[in-house]
C-alpha cells in the first residue's frame, strides 16, 4: 500500500518535500545519546514495556558512551535507569532534543516524522496501521516493527482490544535500537511470556510486621490477611492510604468499621461454611466486596450457600497448564511487577516469601512449583 504522504500529493497534484521545522534550543549535557518516547494518547499506540526495553541495552549503551534521554507524554512515570527525563516541554524543545539525538525509538506519530525529516535514525512502533502506509518516510536508517501477519491486521481505530502494539517484544525494541547505533553486540533474550498485569506494579504486605518507612506512604497497598491475621498491624498499615483487604476467615466487623475510609476493596476467600449472614453485615457498611472459592473448598457447594452473592474460582496452575512450559530449561528467568513485604523484607513472589528468597536482583530464577504459578499475572518470563 502507497504511503499517506503520496497519496496525499497526488490529490493534491502538489510535489513531497522535507518540513520545515522550528527548533529552541534546549540545553543537554550529553554529546551522545538516544531518546525513547514513552506515553501516547491513543491505546492501540501506546507501548508498556519500555523498562524492559532499557534494561537490555542500558550496560551495552553505557559502554559505548551513550546516554538515554526519556521524553514523558501524557504522564507516563519516568523510567529507571535513563539518564534524563523530560516531559512537558515545548515541541520546539523535543524538535532540538531529536536533532541532535543519535537514534529516536518510539510508537509511531508526530515525533518519530520529526526524527525521519532530520534524517535520524528511528526506531518506529506500529498498532494501528501498516507501516507502508505512515512509517517514517525521510532517511535511510528507520527501523518499523509491528507484530502484523497476512492474519492479524491493524486495528484501524484509537482502541485496539488485542493490543498488537504490545506484542513487539522488548528484545526486538532493544535490538533495533542497538542496529540504528551501529553496536553489533546484541541482547539474546527470548521473550516467553508476559503476565496479564504485568508491568502493572503492585504492592502486598504481608502484616507480621509494621515499618511505615519501608515504601512511600501514598503507595496503595493490599494487605494480606489470609497469610497473617494481624490485625493491630493491619490499622497500622491502611493508616493514610488507599488499601485492598485479603481475607480467608471472620473477623471482627468493628475491624473494618475502624479502616473504612481507607478501604478500596475485600476480597474474601469462602468456602460452602462461610457465613453469608457475615457478608452482608460487611456490605451493610458500605464496602465493596469480592468473594473468591478457596482452592480445596467445593466450589457447587459454596455457591450455592452464597447464593446471593457472585463467588469466582480461585484455580491451582501447576506448570502443565503454561502454554510455554516446553521451552522452560535452567536458563529461564522472570521479572515480576509484584512487590512483597513481609518481616521487613521485600519478595518478588508468594513462593520466594514461602522459601525467604528475598528480592536482591533484576531477574530471578523460574521455579516449578503450584506457589510460583499462583502469581503468573505478574510475571514477565524469558529464556537467557
Amino acid at each position: 500500500m502507497p504511503h499517506i504522504l503520496e497519496e496525499f500529493s497526488k490529490c493534491c497534484d502538489a510535489e513531497i518535500s522535507k518540513p520545515e521545522i522550528c527548533d529552541h534550543f534546549f540545553p543537554i549535557k550529553y554529546d551522545n545519546y538516544i531518546v525513547i518516547v514513552c506515553g501516547n494518547k491513543k491505546q492501540s499506540m501506546s507501548y508498556i514495556y519500555w523498562m524492559d526495553v532499557v534494561d537490555l541495552i542500558k550496560d551495552k549503551l553505557s559502554k559505548a558512551g551513550i546516554s538515554i534521554v526519556q521524553i514523558n507524554q501524557y504522564k507516563y512515570p519516568a523510567l529507571k535507569s535513563t539518564n534524563l527525563c523530560l516531559e512537558s516541554i515545548s515541541y520546539q524543545h523535543i524538535a532540538y532534543v531529536i536533532k541532535n539525538a543519535k537514534s529516536v525509538v518510539s510508537a509511531n506519530g508526530l515525533l518519530t516524522h520529526i526524527a525521519s525529516s532530520y534524517e535520524v535514525p528511528c526506531v518506529s512502533l506500529h498498532g494501528e496501521y501498516y507501516p507502508s502506509t505512515c512509517g517514517p518516510y525521510w532517511g535511510n536508517n528507520n527501523i518499523n516493527l509491528d507484530a502484523f501477519s497476512k492474519e492479524i491486521k491493524p486495528c484501524f481505530e484509537s482502541n485496539d482490544p488485542h493490543s498488537l502494539i504490545n506484542k513487539i517484544k522488548p528484545e526486538a525494541v532493544a535490538n533495533s535500537i542497538l542496529t540504528t547505533l551501529g553496536i553489533k553486540t546484541k541482547t539474546k533474550i527470548k521473550s516467553l511470556f508476559f503476565g496479564a498485569n504485568y508491568p502493572n506494579e503492585v504492592t502486598e504486605v504481608n502484616p507480621n510486621f509494621f515499618n511505615q518507612n519501608i515504601i512511600d506512604p501514598n503507595t496503595p497497598i493490599n494487605i494480606r490477611l489470609d497469610w497473617e491475621l494481624n490485625l493491630q498491624n493491619a490499622v497500622n498499615w491502611s493508616q493514610n492510604r488507599k488499601v485492598n483487604i485479603f481475607v480467608d476467615k471472620q473477623v471482627d466487623p468493628k475491624f473494618f468499621s475502624y479502616i473504612k475510609n481507607s478501604i478500596n476493596q475485600i476480597n474474601f476467600y469462602v468456602d460452602e461454611n462461610s457465613s453469608p449472614e457475615f457478608l452482608s453485615l460487611i456490605e451493610g457498611l458500605g464496602l465493596k466486596i469480592k468473594l473468591f472459592c478457596k482452592k480445596n473448598a467445593d466450589k457447587n457447594k459454596t455457591r450455592l450457600n452464597l447464593l446471593d452473592h457472585i463467588v469466582e474460582e480461585n484455580p491451582n496452575l501447576l506448570k502443565k497448564d503454561i502454554d510455554f512450559r516446553e521451552e522452560i530449561c535452567d536458563s529461564t528467568f522472570y521479572k515480576s511487577s509484584k512487590l512483597i513485604l513481609s518481616k521487613n523484607q521485600f519478595y518478588s513472589s508468594y513462593f520466594s516469601m514461602r522459601n525467604n528468597i528475598p528480592k536482591n536482583s533484576s531477574k530471578e530464577k523460574v521455579v516449578d512449583h503450584p506457589e510460583f504459578w499462583e502469581d503468573k499475572d505478574h510475571f514477565y518470563i524469558f529464556n537467557k
